[in-house]
């Protein structure tokens, strides 16, 4: 994913859509496993998270079907909604490769591959909140968006990771979340004050990735629109979202 700070696979575009046409080409049907999240989700017994990718086509918003292959330079907003007050995070980390290949990659597996593999590999990148070391607390029903992206021409797929917490986290742990501005680079880096060195941030956040993944019952995983909701409404829960990008 490429920032204005970073040397990834997406590009922000600064400012977020006031509220333009939106055109809605959602898929048809619905296995029961996703009514049953998208149930569980508007009963808002438990934190949930509703997550949607739009593609940008001049003034208007376009909901992406979940085949859609991004090209270089698609523009696109992630929209993210919850069914009661909580905090969300917003992580992306770039796969370059075969996007097909690479779409199958789920947590457990990335998670893995930062076990085995050596040298300078992609991090993650902090999307939202932009500035501070803890996010607002939502309303309920009410969409927010990071802000807008772009493809650049670099194949592979962006992982979009959206995690929902009743109670904050501290994401300085893993990112450097001292700037204020949209400057400099945000990666998993060691937080103050401690002796924890890059792999040991990563390896952590990994872990706390795939834990918070296990705690939530996804609609949609690995597509441009997810929801999911926690299993157990004490800890916090991450829903995946999986952008191929196909170069130009």
């Amino acid at each position: 994913m490429r920032t204005p700070w970073s040397g990834m696979a997406l590009a922000a575009v600064c400012g977020i859509l006031a509220s333009p046409a939106v055109a809605y080409l959602s898929a048809q049907g619905q296995d029961a496993q996703t009514k049953g999240v998208e149930r569980a989700y508007q009963q808002g017994k438990k934190p949930g998270v509703q997550t949607t990718v739009y593609k940008k086509e001049g003034t208007r918003e376009r909901l992406v079907r979940d085949d859609y292959e991004f090209k270089s330079g698609d523009q696109f907003v992630v929209k993210v909604e919850t069914n009661q007050p909580a905090y969300v995070y917003v992580l992306n980390r770039t796969l370059s490769g075969d996007p097909a290949r690479m779409s199958e990659k789920g947590i457990e597996r990335v998670r893995n591959d930062d076990r085995t593999e050596r040298g300078d590999r992609a991090k993650y990148t902090l999307l939202y909140p932009l500035e501070g070391d803890r996010a607002a607390r939502t309303k309920p029903g009410t969409p927010f968006a990071v802000p807008d992206l772009r493809m650049n021409s670099e194949p592979g797929v962006e992982k979009i990771y959206v995690v929902v917490s009743a109670k904050p986290i501290n994401i300085g742990d893993y990112f450097d979340t001292s700037g204020k501005q949209r400057t400099g680079r945000r990666r998993t880096a060691p937080a103050a004050g401690t002796n924890d060195t890059d792999e040991d941030v990563l390896g952590q956040l990994n872990k706390d990735l795939a834990d918070w993944n296990a705690n939530a019952e996804v609609s949609a995983k690995g597509v441009e629109r997810a929801t999911g909701v926690a299993r157990d409404a004490a800890k916090p829960a991450m829903a995946e979202l999986t952008l191929k990008h196909f170069g130009k």
